[in-house]
Order: C-alpha cells, then sequence, then structure tokens
C-alpha cells in the first residue's frame, strides 16, 4: 500500500485541449500542476471560450487521474476483508485448522488440548 501511494504521489496526467492550445497537467489527487499556452491565440479568445477550453481539459485530465488511482488501488481492493477473515479464521487454512484442532480434542479430550493454557490451572506442588 506504501509503494502505491509513493508512486501515486508522483503520478502526473496531462491533456492538450482540442484546439491544441493549452496543455494542463494533474495529480492523483486531481489538483492542478501545470497549465501550457501553446499558442498566443488565447490573448484574442472570448473569456467564455477561453474558460471552457480550460474547464473540458482539466475535467478530461481530472477524470484520466482518478483512473488511473482506480487502475493502482483496484488490485488491493478487498484486502482489509481478507486480512479480518484471515484473523478470525475465515480462510481455507483456518478451516483446516478447526478441523485439525476438533480432531485433536476428540482423540484426547478437551483437557488435554486447551491452549493456550491458563496460567491459574498450573500448580505448583
Amino acid at each position: 500500500m506504501l509503494d502505491a501511494q509513493r508512486a501515486l504521489a508522483k503520478k502526473t496526467v496531462s491533456v492538450t485541449s482540442k484546439n491544441r492550445m493549452v496543455t494542463v497537467v494533474v495529480g492523483a489527487q486531481s489538483e492542478v500542476r501545470d497549465i501550457t499556452f501553446h499558442t498566443e491565440a488565447y490573448r484574442t479568445m472570448a473569456p467564455a471560450e477561453l474558460g471552457r477550453t480550460l474547464v473540458e481539459a482539466l475535467e478530461e485530465a481530472r477524470k484520466k487521474a482518478r483512473a488511473e488511482v482506480f487502475s493502482t488501488l483496484s488490485p488491493m481492493t478487498g484486502f482489509g476483508e481478507r486480512l479480518r477473515a484471515s484473523m478470525l479464521g475465515g480462510t481455507e487454512i483456518g478451516k483446516v485448522v478447526e478441523q485439525l484442532h476438533a480432531a485433536a480434542e476428540e482423540k484426547a479430550g478437551p483437557e488435554s488440548t486447551r491452549w493456550p493454557r491458563d496460567p491459574e490451572d498450573e500448580t505448583d506442588d
């Protein structure tokens, strides 16, 4: 998980607008890292058109950044649930251990297979 976080902290996505006028760069958390204008055309654009161009490029970059984050983290999805299940005996190994424990109790009796032993059960003579 730490490796994934480090990789994502360095990850950037760049998108160039449809009119090739501007390129925007965003990080994995959709933060704007850079805006580069490739021409001087933005100086004569109507403010609304310039705004639309920037917003479209930024939204596309953010969409791609979210996809990158998802593809990086998706292999880890469910890890917490698998860990919880393994700790609570919900895995195949846990089932085998339960069966072995039950067989040992059946063969030797419940008193001989208690584990861990309670120190108060021990007596010093």
